[in-house]
């Protein structure tokens, strides 16, 4: 399946704003201007929320495209999707913050921890006890997004036709469980949060999706319209009801989503080749942007630059965003995409991979001219 240029840009746009956003929360650099940075940048903390979506829309079209999937094999291939770069990056991390505990005070990993974080299993981190962190801190991500590949990967051994009501009712059955049981574990609460429908929410708009339904592009620049103010609402409202963030965050970058891609359907959007490579390296940009933004905040504390105003404080939010883009770029480059080609053609049947070689091998005949 071809890549959708509207989810590749979304993509870009939403891990640069996670960057700003992260950065912008550091308040020993940005200081008395931390607030204003803060509220200024507070709609990259709903950024992933169309990542969700996102995943449950590609995730979907792009299985029932290839007519479906063993549930087993899907679910290997999604977890060497996105399991060896960030095991790369975590035990980098680790090894780096036991190295070198100066450079990391606030991070400090066990074993336990090191081992829950590579397992995709959500714990109560070593180094923030009140919070559901791996190693890398927005890894939190990722054990949802393994949570859902094993609820889509349960929907496989059905039809097709099967495949959306099965991923409703084990995803609304699991909330549901939540708010009646009201579990305490980390396991728990993750399994059972509501922003698990984000995922859902994507799933139905796929299956719309493959059904034919469009939008005029007149309605898709209103629905598009209508939900960024819905998000810069709901972004305000999830600080206040956080129980609803779901809702507040979750509605609003469905919208997003689906104005977008019934945009992109209608050739609304136009190539912008650093656009798309940002989009295709956000992966990587979202693991290591927390890295980065350290470095970046050891360095300005370094400096006579970091004063605490609110000029200083958007010049490390500008540095980090840039910096954090572009490393990611190059780590998307020089190892993200290996790694994946690596590990797709390792895990591609033997019948497959000699057609590949022969194919590779084989010299021009008159025939192909």
């Amino acid at each position: 399946m071809r890549d959708i240029l509207s989810v590749v840009y979304l993509r870009a746009i939403c891990a640069v704003l996670i960057v700003l956003f992260h950065a912008a929360g550091r308040d020993d650099i940005t200081g008395s201007g931390n607030s204003k940075l803060e509220q200024f940048f507070s709609l990259g903390a709903s950024r992933v929320d169309i990542f969700f979506v996102i995943s449950g829309f590609v995730l979907f079209i792009a299985t029932a495209s290839r007519g479906g999937e063993a549930p087993y094999a899907f679910l290997l291939r999604r977890v060497m999707r996105i399991a060896p770069l960030y095991w790369l990056f975590t035990l980098a991390l680790a090894f780096a913050a036991l190295a070198l505990p100066k450079f990391f005070p606030n991070l400090k990993p066990t074993a336990q921890d090191i081992a829950l974080s590579l397992l995709f299993v959500p714990h109560f981190s070593a180094s923030r006890p009140d919070k559901i962190w791996p190693i890398i801190v927005q890894g939190w991500a990722l054990n949802y997004e393994v949570i859902f590949y094993i609820v889509f990967a349960v929907a496989l051994f059905a039809r097709r036709a099967n495949w959306l009501l099965i991923i409703a009712a084990l995803l609304t059955g699991s909330v549901l469980v939540g708010m009646l049981l009201k579990p305490s574990s980390a396991v728990g609460l993750t399994v059972t949060d509501p922003v698990l429908l984000e995922f859902l929410g994507g799933a139905a708009f796929g299956q719309l999706w493959l059904k034919g339904w469009r939008l005029s592009r007149t309605a898709s620049w209103g629905l598009l319209i209508l939900a960024l103010a819905g998000l810069a609402l709901g972004t305000w409202a999830a600080q206040i009801w956080v129980p609803l963030r779901a809702a507040f965050l979750g509605v609003p970058a469905l919208m997003i989503v689906i104005a977008c891609v019934m945009l992109d359907a209608d050739r609304a959007w136009r190539k912008r080749p650093w656009l798309q490579e940002i989009g295709q390296a956000s992966y990587s940009i979202y693991l290591i942007h927390g890295i980065v933004i350290s470095v970046v905040a050891k360095l300005f504390q370094s400096t006579e630059v970091a004063d605490g105003s609110l000029a200083s404080g958007l010049l490390f939010v500008t540095v980090c965003g840039a910096t954090a883009t572009l490393a990611g770029i190059a780590a998307w480059r020089m190892i993200e995409k290996p790694l994946a080609a690596y590990t797709k053609a390792a895990l591609a049947p033997p019948q497959s991979r000699l057609i590949q070689e022969a194919v590779s091998e084989r010299t021009e005949t008159p025939y192909q001219r």
